[in-house]
């Protein structure tokens, strides 16, 4: 039985990716920076070397997902020296790790003001330090001799998230009004947390091949096409319309269906599903 180490188990993304494949034939570990009192998260700073190295000394892990990170809690939450605290998490990592690794990455380091079909092998321009800083990650990862891959996730949303971009729409348009987008927010795309977790839980049955992935529906979608989707879920086209361009963005994701196959959900089901959950809630 593999053992697996899932990173960030007690954030928004790591929780969704441990509760889906603790059901799998693997053996999990769950660890986070405070273990909040439950025995079964392991307890590990991965910004401190030594206690990198006591852990990879302890457990021999076959596969780490890594989803721990400094994440944006704003538009304007990007110091750099914050963000730097991922690449010493991923370099304390790979000093003391050299099996496989499942990293969770971001679209972002496209850039600010991509449009259209965008593949894995994009020029990369990242406009603000959170993205320097995973790009920098996909530099250290790709340089190493670990086994990777490396997922470029779209934002994410669901899974009981009262925040973000698809919650504040759905909740202004109850109130029979939008929110302030400012229009050059034009690189956008999403994905529901449950289906980026199956995702990752698929990929730890397959062999680790060194392959970055763009992860998503592989559809076009934009702020634009969002309003436009939400306000005919909800029956709410008497809503005045908001100055946004439909600079859309569609990540390629052939290579994600080449390895894992079709998702079962799509972002307009998954829309739905959303809109009822907060609609009842």
């Amino acid at each position: 039985m593999k053992n697996v180490l899932i990173t960030g188990s007690n954030g928004y993304l790591g929780k969704r990716v441990a509760s889906t494949i603790e059901l799998s034939q693997l053996n999990i570990y769950h660890l986070s920076r405070s273990s909040a009192d439950n025995k079964d998260i392991i307890q590990c700073d991965l910004t401190n070397k030594n206690d990198v190295k006591n852990l990879f000394n302890q457990i021999p892990f076959d596969i780490v997902i890594h989803c721990a990170g400094v994440v944006p809690k704003s538009s304007f939450h990007h110091h750099e020296e914050e963000y730097s605290k991922n690449n010493i998490m991923m370099d304390n990592i790979l000093s003391f790790y050299s099996s496989n690794i499942i990293y969770c990455s971001s679209m972002t380091v496209y850039g600010a003001d991509i449009t259209g079909v965008i593949h894995e092998d994009e020029g990369f321009m990242p406009s603000n330090n959170y993205a320097k800083s995973k790009l920098q990650d996909e530099v250290l990862l790709t340089e190493a001799s670990n086994p990777y891959y490396i997922l470029r996730l779209p934002g994410l949303f669901g899974g009981g998230r009262k925040s973000g971009i698809i919650y504040n729409v759905i909740v202004k348009l109850l109130q029979d009004t939008l929110p302030n987008i400012e229009d050059k927010q034009k690189s956008w795309s999403s994905m529901h947390v449950d289906d980026a977790a199956y995702v990752i839980s698929q990929l730890t049955n397959k062999d680790i091949t060194n392959k970055i992935l763009n992860i998503g529906y592989g559809m076009p979608q934009s702020i634009f096409r969002l309003i436009d989707i939400l306000k005919n879920i909800m029956n709410k086209n008497n809503v005045d319309d908001i100055n946004v361009d439909d600079n859309w963005v569609c990540l390629d994701v052939s290579k994600q269906k080449e390895i894992i196959g079709e998702l079962m959900f799509s972002w307009e089901l998954r829309l739905s599903e959303e809109v009822k959950i907060i609609t009842n809630g």
